[in-house]
């Protein structure tokens, strides 16, 4: 059977979740990981690698949990009264009149299905919907946007100063700023009206620019440590002084969550995601690895942030002028699928307070009116954020200061507290949905084929004394840089 055209294979979503992850931090990492310590550096990027793999398999076994709910209570099989026969228990039951009668019709029903099969897109406002109180749900819909739009406002300032340093240089028109907040502005929106399969020629074009970029920092990191040409200041192993450093800066390597269900979703085979994933999660990891280890051996304690300025263009000519571009094409891609992931969590708002938690969203809407509130829904999330990089410049404010603290505790609930609470839930809610049924589940499938490998519940205590950790972390941090300017 053909293809879908709103699906696609698992090596698009490898593309699609490779630029989610890696974004302009990957520029800041080098300088906070040896900040730590060549060690301490080293562990701490391990950790946060593994324990974002961890929340990331939680956000797929939570999303087939909530399908299995969905599907379930869809579609409830309806049994006669009577005793089961042995014989009869794969295809049949048997009446108190002793006739035998088929479970399944000649329907597709749910006991034919696999109901874990992640069909319908389950976004986290539609987890947060099911198992949330009202001031739950409140309290997680105030966070994303505020995280979302903090990032979209970060994302579009940094493009549009890349570009213009890249073109004036340190002479800018006092114009240049809104004319290409304006552009960016006109050339992003249309992405973000569609889902994530529409940006697909823009993500392999992104994919290409940023892997080049990414291999030529790291030959010029490990040719300027192999030609000792200047002097490098030693690292120590650990400087536990930085662990907040690490803990506001490198933290969030691996962010990618929220996305999770607009790139899982469309996968047409669905069955080696954890596979794929982990495969992903690896190759950036030794990506990372590789930029701390040349940067640490090419610049030592004297590495800059970011690290393209170890690469001026005074001395490394066109292509120290090139790597100026780099955020652009990364947060190019980026921002769309940001915006995209704000319109359908808006969208599942929409539709959880006009027909309820069960209800479906646009994705399964069709007609004018859902692509009216669809592009009603666009234009609320992309607008904010660059009317505000535009206020921010024109009249002076400093935005970055209040959106990195928002966007450093909303980022880490996001990123571990909500995949653990979303998880756990959905695994009690489906254990008692298979103990409260009769006969007839024992004709479903009972096990989640997306369930995460780390099953227990020490995992989402782990992960929620991990982000406690975080938090405490950034606020210190926070404070500190409040306290010494």
């Amino acid at each position: 059977m053909a293809k879908d055209s709103s699906q696609f294979g698992p090596g698009t979503a490898v593309i699609y979740l490779f630029n989610l992850v890696v974004g302009t931090g990957v520029l800041a990492l080098p300088s906070v990981l040896i900040s730590g310590g060549w060690l301490l550096g080293g562990i701490f990027i391990s950790i946060v690698a593994f324990l974002s793999y961890v929340s990331l398999t939680f956000v797929v076994e939570a999303m087939a949990a909530t399908n299995a709910l969905l599907e379930y209570e869809k579609e409830p099989v309806k049994v006669p009264t009577g005793n089961v026969s042995a014989n009869a228990f794969q295809t049949t039951i048997q009446t108190d009149n002793g006739v035998k009668q088929p479970l399944l019709n000649t329907n597709k029903s749910i006991a034919e299905k696999d109901i874990f099969e992640i069909n319908q897109r389950i976004e986290f406002g539609q987890m947060a919907g099911r198992y949330y109180t009202r001031m739950g749900m409140i309290v997680f819909f105030s966070i994303l946007i505020v995280y979302i739009y903090g990032d979209g406002v970060i994302y579009s300032t940094v493009v549009v100063r890349s570009l213009l340093s890249f073109i004036y240089g340190a002479e800018e028109p006092v114009w240049a700023f809104s004319l290409f907040l304006c552009i960016f502005f006109i050339f992003i929106l249309p992405f973000c009206f569609f889902d994530f399969q529409k940006t697909k020629v823009l993500q392999m074009i992104t994919m290409v620019i940023r892997n080049v970029s990414l291999l030529t920092i790291l030959i010029l990191a490990f040719r300027a440590a192999l030609q000792k040409d200047h002097v490098v200041r030693e690292v120590p192993p650990t400087r536990f002084g930085a662990l907040p450093n690490l803990f506001g800066g490198a933290v969030y390597s691996f962010m990618c969550h929220h996305s999770i269900p607009g790139i899982i979703t469309p996968i047409a085979n669905k069955k080696s995601i954890m596979k794929i994933t982990g495969i992903v999660f690896g190759l950036i990891f030794v990506i990372y690895i590789a930029l701390f280890i040349g940067c640490l051996l090419a610049f030592g304690a004297d590495v800059l942030d970011p690290v393209t300025f170890n690469f001026p263009p005074q001395v490394y000519g066109f292509i120290g002028d090139a790597l100026i571009l780099f955020p652009v094409f990364t947060l190019s891609s980026n921002f769309p699928m940001m915006l995209i992931t704000l319109r359908n969590n808006l969208d599942t708002l929409f539709m959880l307070m006009t027909k309820g938690a069960g209800s479906k969203s646009s994705q399964d809407d069709k007609g004018d009116l859902a692509w009216q509130r669809r592009i009603v829904l666009t234009l609320i999330a992309v607008a904010p954020p660059i009317v505000c990089a535009f206020i921010a410049e024109h009249f002076g404010l400093s935005v970055d200061s209040l959106v990195g603290t928002s966007g450093a505790f909303a980022g880490c609930i996001i990123m571990f507290i909500f995949p653990a609470t979303f998880v756990y839930i959905a695994r009690r809610d489906v254990k008692n949905t298979i103990e409260n049924c009769k006969a007839p589940l024992k004709y479903h499938t009972t096990t989640n084929a997306y369930a995460s490998p780390f099953k227990g519940t020490i995992w989402v205590c782990v992960l929620m004394g991990w982000a406690l950790i975080a938090m405490i972390f950034n606020a210190v941090e926070k404070l500190a840089v409040l306290y010494y300017h």
